[in-house]
C-alpha cells in the first residue's frame, strides 16, 4: 500500500524562500513500488485510498488540507496553516488504450496520457517524447508539477496555444473520504475517455463545461487533483532567431501579432508569397536601465521533427541556472540601489546573443 510520512509542527516555504509559513502537519505520500503492484491503474487507485484516508483524518479533526507540488509560486497561495500534502512522489504516467476512449471522442488515442498530480513538466516531457509526442506549450521553466501548473494558470510560450491548463481534457478529483468522492470531470462538449475508464479508477463521471472550466484553474479549491488527462501533439523542432529591432516595431508586434505585414522579417522564415511567417514564440527582452533605440527580440518557428538537428545542450549548459537567479534576487533585494549595476554586469549572460 501507499505510505505517508508526517512532520508535525513544521514550517513550509516556497522554492524562492518567501516564507517560512507555519503548518501544523506536513504529509508526504509515496507510491507502492511497482515491483509489488505492477499495474499502474492499481497503484493509482491504491494511493487514492491513502489520500482519502488523510482527508478523513483531516475532516474528523475539523481542520483544513491543501496539496502542493514544487512550491514554484512566488507567494503563499499554496499554504495552509493546518495540514499540507507534498505531491511530488505521486508521479504515475500512462498512455491511453483504445477501450478507454469515449465513443464520441474527437481526440486521437495516441495524443492522450493520464498524468498523476506530482509529475513535473520535465518528467512528462521525457515520458511522452519516448512516444513521439510533445507538450503543446509550457512556461519558462520545467520544474512545476502538473497539478500546480494548471491550478495556478502557468503561462504558455506559444502564440496560438494558450497556457498549460489549456491542453488538459480530463481531471480526476478527490473531494472527500467517501466512496462517491472520487470524480472524473470532463467538458460536456468534448468527451475524451469512456465511462469504463472512470470506473477503472473508481470515479463517477461528471461532464459539465462550467464545472470543468472552474476546476481547471481552481487554486486547489475544488478538491485534491489526483491526475489529469492531457492532449499532446507530435514531436516538433523550433528554429530560434535573436535579433535587434526598433522598439516601436517590437512592441507593435507584441500587441497586434501582425507579423505578415511587419518590417520585421527573417529571410528563411517566409511564406510562398515572400511574406514573413508567424512565429511559434515571440519574446522581447527589455532592460529598463538603458535608452537604446532597439530591443533584443527572440522568435522561434515550428518545424517538423527530424533526428539530425543541432545539439542544443552546449547552449543550455551556458545558460543561467535557477540557483543563480535566486541568488541574484536576494542580492537585489538587499541592495536595491545597485540593481542597474547588477543587470549591466550580467547583461551578457541574461540576454541572448544576437544572431
Amino acid at each position: 500500500m501507499a505510505t505517508t510520512s508526517e512532520q508535525e509542527g513544521s514550517k513550509w516555504n516556497t522554492v524562492h524562500f518567501n516564507g517560512p509559513f507555519p503548518t501544523r502537519i506536513l504529509y508526504k505520500t509515496t507510491l507502492e513500488p511497482d515491483s509489488k503492484l505492477p499495474s499502474k491503474i492499481d497503484r493509482f487507485n491504491d494511493v487514492a485510498k491513502e489520500i482519502q484516508r488523510l482527508l478523513k483524518e483531516t475532516t474528523d479533526a475539523n481542520e483544513g488540507f491543501r496539496a502542493f507540488g514544487a512550491r514554484w509560486s512566488m507567494n503563499n497561495v499554496a499554504h495552509h496553516k493546518d495540514r499540507m500534502h507534498f505531491n511530488e512522489n505521486m508521479n504515475i504516467k500512462k498512455s491511453i488504450s483504445n477501450d478507454e476512449m469515449h465513443p464520441n471522442s474527437s481526440f486521437k488515442k495516441e495524443d492522450l496520457f493520464l498524468i498523476e498530480c506530482g509529475n513535473k513538466i520535465k518528467e512528462i516531457t521525457e515520458f511522452i517524447k519516448r512516444e513521439g509526442k510533445s507538450l503543446k506549450t509550457c512556461g519558462a521553466s520545467n520544474g512545476q508539477t502538473i497539478a500546480g501548473a494548471i491550478s495556478t494558470g502557468v503561462h504558455g510560450s506559444a502564440l496560438n496555444v494558450g497556457s498549460v491548463q489549456d491542453f488538459v481534457v480530463g481531471i480526476n478529483l478527490i473531494i472527500g473520504p467517501d466512496k462517491n468522492d472520487i470524480i472524473y470531470l470532463e467538458r460536456q462538449n468534448e468527451p475524451a475517455l469512456s465511462d469504463q475508464f472512470a470506473l477503472s479508477i473508481n470515479a463517477r463521471v461528471i461532464r459539465n463545461d462550467a464545472l470543468f472550466n472552474a476546476a481547471l484553474v481552481g487554486l486547489g479549491g475544488f478538491g485534491f487533483i489526483h491526475g489529469v488527462v492531457i492532449e499532446t501533439e507530435d514531436l516538433y523542432l523550433l528554429n530560434r532567431y535573436v535579433r535587434k529591432i526598433n522598439k516601436s516595431v517590437a512592441l507593435d508586434l507584441a500587441v497586434t501579432m501582425n507579423f505578415k505585414d511587419s518590417e520585421f522579417k527573417i529571410d528563411a522564415e517566409v511564406d510562398a508569397n515572400g511574406k514573413p511567417s508567424n512565429p511559434y514564440h515571440y519574446k522581447i527582452f527589455i532592460n529598463p536601465y538603458n535608452d537604446n533605440a532597439d530591443y533584443v527580440v527572440e522568435a522561434m518557428y515550428k518545424k517538423k521533427f527530424r533526428t539530425d538537428y543541432p545539439d542544443p545542450i552546449p547552449r543550455i549548459q551556458t545558460a543561467l541556472y535557477k540557483d543563480l537567479i535566486v541568488l541574484f534576487g536576494k542580492i537585489a533585494a538587499q541592495h536595491k540601489n545597485n540593481i542597474p549595476r547588477l543587470i549591466k554586469l550580467l547583461e551578457k549572460d541574461i540576454l541572448p546573443s544576437v544572431d
